[in-house]
């Protein structure tokens, strides 16, 4: 009976040092009375947002407005597909025709609206790039060639990412031949390269 009752014993014991006693934990999921955001949001008195740089350069970069992180564009093809993301549809909420749920199970036609989103808002981007790459004024400065060629190449990057083989198109209004992905990959890390020297500094 000593021996059955040392042999209990001895789990318990174990379990007992082994035992996690601090059973405190850093909830994530919610703000307490000591979140103070140095950004705090639109109409806020101390709200830290700067205004629109009037470069000439905002037709190109709010080009990523709208479609690029959100569930019908990049991030939606990107995510939605995978376990990482999803949208679920409660009745008709966000049923939207069974788009997401296409997407979620990978069945993909022409009429995918979101795969085409990600088209149509890539290229509508790199028109506006090329077309500002044109203008005599924007195309003296070198910190704006290279910001705008770096938002072309970003554009490219996600192209060459969803479709693999595109254009290049790098003057408006122009057609080019489909390149392969190696060529598209070679083009956006040409162009990055070569910006880079001439990026501003900051943010």
């Amino acid at each position: 009976m000593k021996n059955i009752i040392k042999y209990l014993l001895l789990p318990v014991v174990l379990v007992g040092f082994t035992a996690c006693t601090n059973l405190d934990e850093e909830l994530k999921d919610r703000y307490t009375e000591n979140f103070d955001p140095s950004n705090p949001g639109v109409g806020i008195k101390n709200n830290v947002n700067k205004a629109q740089p009037n470069d000439g350069l905002q037709g190109a970069f709010s080009s990523l407005l709208g479609w690029h992180a959100t569930n019908g564009g990049f991030f939606g093809i990107q995510e939605l597909g995978t376990d990482e993301a999803v949208i679920t549809q409660k009745g008709g909420d966000w049923y939207d025709g069974g788009a997401y749920i296409k997407v979620h199970k990978h069945e993909f036609t022409p009429q995918t609206w979101e795969i085409n989103s990600v088209w149509s808002n890539a290229y509508g981007g790199i028109f506006k790039c090329n077309t500002l790459l044109g203008d005599a004024a924007i195309s003296a400065d070198a910190g704006k060639v290279a910001q705008l060629k770096t938002l072309r190449a970003y554009l490219y990057w996600i192209l060459l990412d969803v479709f693999g083989n595109v254009k290049i198109v790098t003057v408006a209004g122009q057609d080019a031949p489909q390149a392969t992905r190696q060529e598209v990959f070679d083009f956006v890390e040409a162009e990055l390269l070569e910006a880079i020297a001439d990026l501003p500094a900051g943010r």
